[in-house]
């Protein structure tokens, strides 16, 4: 570090936050009547419950469907704004978080073509943005969602304060249960996988649980929690409970055989207990560090690229982190106010390189201060803003009301070939003249 100290990245310029969510109302969206043809089945099912007067605790019958008191997953495309109020509206529906994601367009979702001689056109290589919204139903909330439904498909206008729900609907891609491949995600395979072939017996894996707003819910998921722990031949060796920031965890000693099953995604008792929100390898903790500071709109973030790497096809990688101090909400279940979003401008085309697919999904970062994210490739292309790689750093609230800067830090990391003189390139860029032997830092 004596030979190479850090560079500081030019400053900032501030930038207003992109409207609405990414994709926002230019989408290609189905009609209602379409979303009628994808989606009725989900609530028919549902409706010939309620409408026959059966106890909707049959529902649960079926480990992968939709039922009370069982996570619901609301994939909508683009998102909608503040899902958190709209969640508020529905009696006995407990928001639990949202994430980001991506899908492939199809021909009832894509993002519009801006590229020339191509206005009125959509994209078919362009991923389209969407949200997964996380919420907890009880059969009050369920009955009440099935009527808002079919009012949406009878084409009824929204009642006062349901609009959103309506925008919702004209959005959703899929409605269903919070089910294995959600309790089981791909870095957990993967970690599954290396313990097993170390041969570990035990394996030790951590699980967060749902946190419950009722004392005497949450009793009961962690009874039923338990059970399945005991079912799968497993022994709970510490749990941790923290109501105010809604955290709900165990680690849990699981023989070799049932760690086979979940990484097989079987029939595992933990794969199926609704209880579980996730299982993933035993965490460690991170501590972010911040420079500056960030206001409710935005920053463009610019950083000079070595001029070596310009029209070449020469391997590179570049790794940025983003980290920030939130206040807090001891009072809500997200417990941060404030969530960073961090959005590359253009890499694949202004700097010839995309995200690397085998590090964890954006999905992992909403609950957390620090993100960390690395990008690859060896693509020739022409350098475009001065030679800078630009990324847009933004904040939106997630815990409340947000009425303060939030202090970040971004740090940057260039990898090339060992005849591309990185560091000397950027430095010389950014004007910083090297220091005389022996003067002073």
């Amino acid at each position: 570090m004596a030979e190479f100290p850090l560079l500081p990245i030019p400053n900032p310029e501030r930038d207003r936050r992109p409207t609405g969510p990414r994709g926002g109302s230019s989408l290609r969206l189905p009609s209602r009547a379409r979303q009628g043809e994808r989606l009725q089945p989900v609530f028919q099912r549902l409706r010939d419950v309620f409408d026959a007067d059966r106890d909707p605790v049959t529902l649960r019958e079926d480990p992968t469907g939709i039922a009370p008191e069982r996570a619901l997953v609301l994939d909508v495309a683009g998102g909608i704004d503040d899902f958190y109020r709209a969640a508020q509206r529905i009696d006995g529906l407990e928001y639990l978080g949202d994430e980001e994601a991506d899908f492939e367009p199809d021909q009832d979702f894509a993002e519009p073509d801006t590229r020339k001689d191509r206005e009125g056109e959509y994209r078919t290589d362009k991923p389209v943005v969407d949200r997964l919204y996380l919420a907890m139903p009880d059969t009050r909330a369920l009955q009440q969602l099935v009527r808002l439904w079919d009012r949406y498909q009878a084409g009824e206008r929204a009642q006062q304060g349901f609009r959103p729900w309506f925008d919702l609907f004209d959005r959703l891609r899929e409605l269903r249960a919070w089910g294995p491949l959600d309790r089981i995600p791909e870095n957990t395979i993967t970690w599954l996988t290396e313990a097993l072939a170390a041969r570990a017996d035990p394996v030790r894996v951590e699980i967060e649980l749902w946190s419950h707003r009722g004392a005497e819910q949450q009793r009961r998921s962690s009874n039923h929690f338990e059970r399945a722990v005991r079912d799968a031949g497993g022994e709970i060796r510490h749990r941790a409970s923290i109501p105010d920031i809604a955290y709900e965890a165990a680690l849990v000693d699981l023989p070799a055989a049932e760690a086979l099953r979940l990484r097989q995604r079987e029939q595992s008792p933990l794969a199926l207990c609704d209880d579980v929100m996730r299982v993933l390898p035993q965490s460690t903790a991170e501590f972010p560090t911040a420079v500056d500071t960030l206001g409710a709109g935005g920053m463009i973030e610019p950083a000079p690229l070595p001029a070596s790497l310009e029209r070449v096809t020469e391997p590179r990688a570049i790794t940025l982190t983003l980290a920030w101090f939130s206040p807090v909400n001891v009072r809500h279940r997200a417990y941060r106010r404030a969530k960073l979003e961090l959005q590359p401008i253009d890499f694949k085309t202004n700097v010839g390189v995309g995200r690397v697919p085998e590090q964890p999904s954006d999905k992992s970062v909403p609950r957390g201060s620090l993100f960390h994210v690395r990008y690859s490739g060896d693509k020739a292309v022409a350098f475009v803003a001065d030679g800078h790689m630009q990324f847009r750093v933004f904040c939106r609230p997630q815990g409340g009301a947000l009425d303060q800067a939030i202090r970040y830090g971004l740090a940057v990391t260039i990898e090339a070939g060992e005849h591309v003189p990185v560091y000397q390139e950027v430095r010389q860029r950014l004007g910083i003249q090297p220091q005389a032997p022996g003067s002073a830092p």
